[in-house]
């Protein structure tokens, strides 16, 4: 019999210390992945709609690290205290907070799915269509927050304590409401308010890469065409190209701009700006550019050529070039 006891111990023990180990590994791996999608959409043009997806998965991999850290804390912490009652009462968190984990994260991705299928797929980029969405998936995780026991127990709470005094008697109070819908709709609801929050200044974040603008040089003999290549890197959903010259007082007054060049490669037919004599430019595919700018009747000063890509207007390219007597 007691064999039979150390063996179910040793099983247990072996669980609880894969458990941890797995934890651990994610965690590691996630690291690593991070690092090499970085590094990739640092150097390299991608698809809008695949950079969307990226920086979308981004929240949901946060709660992972988020709670498997929580998990590995409180895991440790419950290894180190000697009291038995108090290191099962730890590991019991431990192993809610893992569950939970998951949970939320399957969650948002699940959430994100549906509204990267709404915007791509179904063709609804816009933000009334995700806020609607939003709003019918917060109905529904209201709905199954109310239940009228749960709302009773709570009642009987606030009447019969004004304050908690102690921990310990919060957290017994939290045990009595936390049901399994109630404890649902609880994670739903802050599983959805942090992709909400974090998925917008992740899509304009570092990860977004660079606009970098080409010259051969910055001196340039009135009319001569000037080549100018583009490169981008991160999301590549296009261009728009401003030129501008410098006036009076330091002043830049803006003569040309191509509104938009699209980012796959249309042969050898050109996009030519407002002011048709001057800027003319197309994609090279790959996240490249060409652009050219019409000297002819341009006037001997200095000039700012532009490059901004639509939706990620905090990174673009510049390059100054002075147009010189050709004499």
């Amino acid at each position: 019999m007691r064999a039979e006891d150390g063996k179910d111990g040793g099983n247990l023990t072996s669980n609880e210390t894969d458990g941890f180990k797995f934890a651990v590994t994610l965690l590691a791996a996630f690291g690593t992945i991070s690092y090499t999608a970085y590094d990739y959409l640092q150097h390299t043009a991608v698809d809008n709609n695949w950079y969307s997806f990226f920086c979308g998965i981004i929240p949901v991999a946060l709660i992972l690290v988020f709670g498997l850290l929580s998990y590995i804390l409180i895991k440790g912490i419950s290894l180190e205290v000697r009291n038995h009652i108090k290191s099962e009462h730890l590991k019991k968190w431990a192993s809610y907070i893992y569950l939970a984990t998951f949970l939320m994260c399957i969650t948002v991705l699940v959430f994100f799915l549906c509204i990267f299928l709404w915007v791509v797929v179904l063709d609804h980029e816009n933000s009334i269509s995700i806020n609607l969405l939003t709003l019918i998936v917060s109905i529904l995780s209201a709905f199954i927050l109310y239940r009228p026991e749960t709302v009773s127990q709570i009642k009987k709470i606030i009447q019969t304590r004004k304050t908690f005094n102690y921990v310990r008697d919060l957290l017994r109070d939290l045990q009595n409401i936390l049901t399994i819908p109630f404890a649902l709709a609880i994670m739903i609801t802050i599983s959805l308010i942090i992709w909400l929050i974090v998925f917008q200044p992740v899509l304009h974040s570092p990860l977004q890469g660079h606009v970098t603008v080409d010259m051969d040089s910055i001196c340039y003999k009135d009319g001569a065409p000037i080549p100018v290549l583009i490169q981008v890197t991160g999301p590549n959903n296009g261009l728009s190209i401003y030129l501008s010259r410098e006036e009076a007082e330091n002043n830049l007054t803006q003569i040309d701009l191509i509104n938009y060049l699209k980012p796959e490669h249309s042969g050898k037919r050109m996009v030519s700006g407002n002011n048709n004599s001057i800027l003319s430019g197309n994609s090279l595919g790959g996240g490249r550019y060409s652009v050219f700018i019409n000297t002819t009747n341009l006037t001997r000063e200095y000039y700012e050529i532009k490059s901004v890509r639509p939706k990620y207007t905090k990174k673009y390219g510049l390059k100054g070039f002075y147009l010189l007597n050709n004499s």
